[in-house]
């Protein structure tokens, strides 16, 4: 299932249906059913990702502005800049 837009800007009961769910989440037989169709959820940990690389992909904006920020408050408090 690929979205075309943020998860976090589609209604919740949109992405309910989008996901096959329902509120309370899934029941013990559809959970099982589902982990031997698709497989644990697990990542690939033989990939490591740099850092450029990882800011370079982020695709939540709170994400973005607390870096600046963190960034901001680095080099202009801590630097001894201000």
């Amino acid at each position: 299932m690929e979205l075309k837009e943020a998860y976090w800007s589609i209604p919740n009961n949109v992405l309910i249906n989008m996901l096959k769910t329902d509120p309370n989440g899934l029941s013990s037989i559809e959970a099982s059913f589902r982990l031997s169709k698709l497989g644990n959820n697990r990542l690939d940990t033989k990939k490591k990702i740099s850092c450029p690389y990882f800011y370079l992909n982020l695709k939540v904006p709170l994400s973005l502005y607390l870096s600046l920020l963190h960034y901001c408050h680095f080099f202009l408090v801590k630097g001894k800049m201000l």
